[in-house]
């Protein structure tokens, strides 16, 4: 099978924050997959308006019924420590984007994306978490631990009100709804989303 060119976007200055892409890879991986996707499967496809990303936590939506509204999470430690973090309350203390409106949480694993419904990510983390995790009004029975320690664990930025947890890569691959390839010549260290 050849391998798809996908041409690099013009720039890589994500459109809502105006903000470059190298050297942050939420936004690095945003963009990489918004072109990505819009070169393979919808030309249509569009970034959310900052309030969508915000309050209803996508960051973009797919003129095709199948996708809908995606939010895009970068690599970080999906491939080298086997993990992804999963967000139950934002730092400011309002429902994490496990609890926003899209249809699909799009992980970048460096050779493709996978598309998982966020309510089955939901669904799985909370098995996986129950009796560690908690949140509203049961908050205050978390015991928290250190960011090395919460695969499966409550843990809270210093300062914040967050409260994320760890679970690992292969617990998303059993529930995965899609995936798509990422052509070769994106496959390269400047476009990684580790960081």
């Amino acid at each position: 099978m050849t391998d798809e060119i996908v041409p690099l976007p013009d720039t890589f200055i994500h459109p809502r924050s105006n903000q470059p892409a190298k050297g942050h890879s939420g936004r690095m991986a945003e963009i990489k997959f918004f072109h990505v996707f819009k070169h393979l499967i919808d030309e249509n496809v569009r970034w959310s308006t900052k309030k969508e990303n915000i309050y209803k936590k996508y960051d973009i939506v797919s003129s095709k019924d199948k996708y809908g509204k995606m939010d895009v999470k970068a690599e970080k430690d999906a491939i080298d420590k086997g993990t992804v973090w999963i967000e139950y309350q934002n730092g400011d203390g309002y429902p994490g984007w496990i609890y926003g409106e899209a249809d699909f949480i799009v992980f970048d694993l460096f050779t493709e994306f996978i598309f998982v419904r966020r309510t089955d990510l939901l669904i799985k983390t909370n098995l996986l978490t129950k009796g560690s995790v908690y949140i509203n009004e049961t908050e205050g029975l978390n015991k928290y631990v250190p960011k090395y320690k919460a695969l499966y664990k409550p843990y809270r930025r210093d300062n914040r009100l967050d409260i994320l947890t760890k679970i690992k890569t292969n617990d998303i691959l059993d529930i995965y709804a899609h995936s798509l390839r990422i052509p070769n010549h994106l496959r390269d260290q400047k476009y990684r989303t580790n960081l």
